[in-house]
Formats: C-alpha cells, sequence, structure tokens
C-alpha cells in the first residue's frame, strides 16, 4: 500500500508498505548522490535522460540541478509518484501509467540523433522498479525494444549514410518516368517473402484485392505468373537492387522514396514519389516541383508498405507472407532471389540442406528469428490498436503479432470488391535544371555548418555523413563531406 511521510528535512516522501522508497533523512541528497554516480564518462550535458521510476520529480529535480541544459524524460510508475514543473519547461516530459500511452512518449522523445549525436542515459531508480515490479517490467521492455528498434536504424545509418545522401542525388537526377495515384480503391493484398507465402498460391492467383508487392516477393510472384499492381521500395542497399532485378519486364509502378538504391533507374516502370519526412528528401522533392506521398520512415519495407495500404482505403489490408521467422530451416518464400546464393558451389559432401541449416542455426538461434527479425517484430508490436485491427495477417506464424489472424479461403470462396489502383504521369525538370538546383542547394547546406548547424537539414546530413567518434569538429567534417558530394555532382553527366 502506498503512503506518504515527511522527512526530516520537511521533504514528503513516498513508502510502500510502510518502507521508504528513498531517504527518510534528505531524499533530494540521495537523489544527486545517485545521479552524479550514474551519468558519467561520455555522456553530453546536453542529452537526454531518461529516468525509470522516479519519486515526486526527486531524481528528474537532481538531474535538473545537476545538468542544467538536459532534456529529461520522467517516469512514474504510480500515478500518486508523479510531479511536474521543474522550471525545464519543454525539456522536461511526465508520464506515469494513468498518462498517454508509452509507446507514443518514446517515440517522439527518443530518436536516432538522440542515441548517436545529443548523448542518452538510462536511469533506474531500483526501489521504485521493486516495489511496481509489474509495471516496472512492461515500462522496462517497452524501452527496451524502442532501443532495439532505434539500433536497428543506427546500424543502418552507420553502414548506409554517405549512399543513403548519394542515392537521393542520383534518384533525384536521373529517373525521368514519374507518376502519381489517380484512383485507389480497396481491398489491398500486401505479398511480404516469408516462408508461408508458399500456402497461399491459389488464394494470391486467384484474388481480386490489388495487389501490393515487397521487392524481395517478387521472384515468387513471377513464377506464380501474378503481376502486382505496384512495388514498394525503401530499402537503400545492394539487396534492394537484387530484388528489383526480378521485375525485369514488368511495367508497374515502383513507390520509392530518394534515398533508396539507385537500382530504380534501371526500373521500366514509373516511380512513385514517396517522402518519410527527412528533411533531405524534402527539399529535394520539393526542387522537383513534386508533391510526394508521405510515409513514415520504418525499420522494414513491410511496415511502409501497410502504412502505403491504409493511406489508400479505410477497407482492411491483408497481408500474406509476414512470417519474421523461419519455418524449419527455410528463411524465406521459394523461389526467392536469394536462391542462387544458397545454391552456389552446392554439391555431395556440401548439400544445399546442409548449408541452410548452418545458416539457420547460426543467424536465428531464437525462435527462429535473426536480430533483424526481431527488430521487425518490435516494431510491429507497437501499433497502436485501432491501426492494428484494419490490418489482417494472412496464415500467421508462430511470432505474435498485433493483427487478426485470417485463413485463406479455397479460391471458388474468394468474393468481394475488386481493389483498384490507377495512376497518371507526371513531368519534372530537366536534367541540366535538377542539376543546377542541386548543387545551389549543397552550397546553401555547406554554409549551415557556420551559420545555421542547428536547422533540420544540417543536423542531418551531420547524422548521415559523420561516423560516430569522429576526433575531427562533426559540423566541419560534414561540411567537407558535403564539398565531396559537390564535387561529385559537379561530375555527372545526362545518360
Amino acid at each position: 500500500m502506498l503512503s506518504f511521510e515527511a522527512s526530516r528535512t520537511g521533504d514528503i516522501i513516498p513508502l510502500m508498505d510502510g518502507r521508504a522508497l528513498i531517504s527518510r533523512f534528505d531524499p533530494s541528497r540521495e537523489a544527486e548522490r545517485f545521479v552524479r554516480s550514474s551519468i558519467h564518462g561520455s555522456f553530453k550535458a546536453s542529452g537526454t535522460v531518461l529516468i525509470v521510476g522516479d519519486l515526486l520529480g526527486y531524481l528528474a529535480g537532481a538531474v535538473r540541478r545537476t545538468f542544467p541544459e538536459t532534456r529529461i524524460v520522467s517516469l512514474s510508475l504510480h500515478s500518486d509518484l508523479m510531479t511536474e514543473n521543474l522550471s525545464g519547461g519543454a525539456r522536461e516530459i511526465y508520464w506515469s501509467p494513468a498518462s498517454d500511452p508509452l509507446d507514443a512518449i518514446l517515440t517522439g522523445c527518443i530518436d536516432e540523433e538522440i542515441l548517436l549525436v545529443q548523448g542518452f542515459a538510462l536511469l533506474e531508480w531500483q526501489p521504485s522498479i521493486n516495489a511496481f515490479s509489474d509495471t516496472a517490467s512492461e515500462v522496462l521492455a517497452k524501452i527496451q525494444r524502442r532501443i532495439r528498434i532505434l539500433n536497428g536504424n543506427i546500424t543502418t545509418i552507420k553502414a548506409f549514410g554517405f549512399r543513403w545522401i548519394r542515392n537521393s542525388i542520383s534518384n533525384f537526377l536521373f529517373p525521368q518516368n514519374f507518376c502519381r495515384i489517380s484512383e485507389s480503391r480497396g481491398p489491398f493484398l500486401i505479398a511480404a517473402s516469408g516462408p508461408s507465402l508458399n500456402r497461399d498460391e491459389e488464394y494470391i492467383r486467384n484474388s481480386r484485392a490489388a495487389l501490393i508487392a515487397l521487392p524481395s516477393s517478387l521472384s515468387f510472384l513471377r513464377n506464380l505468373g501474378r503481376i502486382p499492381d505496384i512495388i514498394i521500395q525503401t530499402d537503400p542497399g545492394y539487396y534492394a537492387s537484387l530484388h528489383l532485378s526480378e521485375a525485369q519486364g514488368m511495367k508497374v509502378p515502383l513507390a520509392a522514396p530518394l534515398f533508396t538504391d539507385t537500382g530504380i533507374r534501371r526500373h521500366m516502370g514509373p516511380v512513385l514519389p514517396v517522402s518519410c519526412g527527412e528533411p533531405f528528401e524534402e527539399a529535394l522533392w520539393s526542387l522537383l516541383d513534386i508533391e510526394p506521398l508521405n510515409i513514415p520512415a520504418m525499420g522494414t519495407v513491410a511496415a511502409s508498405a501497410i502504412f502505403f495500404s491504409l493511406g489508400l482505403s479505410r477497407e482492411p489490408v491483408i497481408i500474406a507472407g509476414l512470417d519474421l521467422c523461419y519455418d524449419d530451416i527455410h528463411p524465406h518464400v521459394r523461389p526467392h532471389s536469394f536462391d542462387p546464393a544458397f545454391s552456389k558451389d552446392v554439391c555431395r559432401t556440401h548439400p544445399l540442406y546442409s548449408r541452410k541449416y548452418r545458416y539457420s542455426r547460426d543467424t536465428a538461434p531464437e525462435q527462429g528469428q535473426s536480430p533483424s527479425l526481431r527488430t521487425y517484430s518490435d516494431w510491429f508490436a507497437g501499433l497502436g490498436e485501432e491501426t492494428a485491427h484494419r490490418i489482417l495477417r494472412l496464415n500467421p506464424s508462430r511470432i505474435g503479432l498485433p493483427f487478426p489472424p485470417v485463413q485463406a479461403p479455397h479460391p471458388e470462396e474468394i468474393s468481394g470488391s475488386e481493389g483498384r489502383l490507377s495512376f497518371q504521369g507526371i513531368s519534372v525538370p530537366s536534367f541540366s535544371l535538377r542539376k543546377d538546383r542541386l548543387l545551389q542547394l549543397l552550397d546553401d547546406s555547406r554554409r549551415m555548418a557556420s551559420r545555421d548547424p542547428s536547422s533540420p537539414l544540417f543536423r542531418e546530413l551531420r547524422l548521415k555523413l559523420c561516423p560516430p567518434g569522429i576526433e575531427a569538429d562533426p559540423d566541419e567534417y560534414t561540411a567537407g563531406k558535403i564539398l565531396e558530394l559537390r564535387e561529385i555532382v559537379s561530375s555527372m553527366e545526362e545518360t
């Protein structure tokens, strides 16, 4: 039972079943000692501190006094233990179980820039965690899930940051065939590439829903003889181009943000402009005089396809092949664009199934899930109930997600309205005009290093172009990389 009493300093302190959750003598001093001993090393004083188990603002107050410029996110594990407004204003966020959903709070206050650039510290007040263990376990699980998702994004940024920007530049300059959606109506069927997609062949072949394909499902769909209505592509890496090569001869639209792999230049169909809301991307689309379709940035193309579909119709969206785990030793639907890599050098002493077994054992030891697949399932698990219940998961795998499961009906039972997507071509400025506009944008961005380094555009470029832990000044280093990009653009010629 929660109760309160006065400490020797006159401050009110909480007790749980008669046991004090902070010092009975001087709670503020104990909180300050804890903060000073917990936050040290490379933490930047202007970073973000997330407190789990704050008590009447004692820990948040100690952080504010110790690090005045810090942004504070204070999580109380009981609604009677929350207090607000310690003079930090917009740099303080408070939450208790009676507040808005925690996932939304965490998404809004912890992002890649905070973890990589600004600095982040997590404080766990153990007496509170012990006293409210059930709530604490749920809160900590959501924090861990959010950080796993961000770490997945950070891994992508570290691996593809410079390529991300170069892809955007190339995809801004060269494609000529763009389109917009002129008509859309559901239902929509999304084809992912999990092993269960093989069980849905008849349903996909005969379904009247508009078919939205992830690139990794194209080999299967081509073999099935079903041409998708649109392909969704969001990956900046090499394998995106490999998957997209399976669309050769398919003159269907490709929905893609500018940062995706430059393989879209070789796609025979038109490009549907997509923006994930990042400043550099938004600036480039504005230079093309194009209003892109806005889809939030996601860690997986399957999530992008879901939000794309939900934005076009109020009808439920069916997704097939969203397994997020292996089926025995099989990671993907068959056939798949990775099959040649698995089959390479297969022989009597190195059979295919042995190779697949070793690969599945080494990459997905937990429930047949690789770290990336676990990150994807974490992301889907955090979807709001209203959104999740508009998504129907066909023949679901053993990995639980918040989507209502459905079983594929017999082809003779398939009915309902016909989904439809229609497109209209749009014109874009010439290559030379685009190049001139881009060079000017890069010049303006480079000057931001000294004039406006806190602008959203320069902050994004710094995040993508400046490696973590670099000894050089991050702003000057970023300006140098922008100059390098400008020289690359200057040498580009129309093909």
